[in-house]
């Protein structure tokens, strides 16, 4: 495999308003597991995983809302956290956080519920 470099995941523009610095991708299984009568895992069985995206760039439009879909790479994501940055002497900066699990189909939040 070559090597990448550079932001691949969101070759096609990724978020509308936000020109992306830095995607960060995390995978999380979660898992059951069996206790035996003696306090000792028996088995770990994995049944499901939580990907999340965090996402850095600078604002160039109206900034994301929490509770917003955003599909970066093809896969749908809700955005569970984000953070407007300003200063006195550089850009406006966003800082989101989303996520999805396996194939789930994304509800976005129903705005003033």
């Amino acid at each position: 495999m070559a090597r990448a470099f550079g932001i691949v995941t969101a070759k096609d523009g990724g978020i509308t308003g936000i020109t992306i610095n830095s995607l960060n991708k995390t995978e999380t299984v979660k898992e059951a597991s069996v206790i035996g009568e003696d306090g000792k895992t028996l088995e770990i069985k994995a049944y499901s995983i939580e990907r999340t995206i965090d996402v850095s760039g600078v604002l160039d439009g109206a900034a994301p809302a929490a509770g917003d879909k955003i599909t970066i790479g093809g896969v749908d994501y809700l955005i569970s956290s984000v953070k407007v940055n300003e200063a006195s002497e550089a850009f406006v900066t966003v800082d989101l956080s989303a996520k999805t699990t396996d194939n789930a189909t994304i509800t976005t939040l129903t705005k003033g519920a």
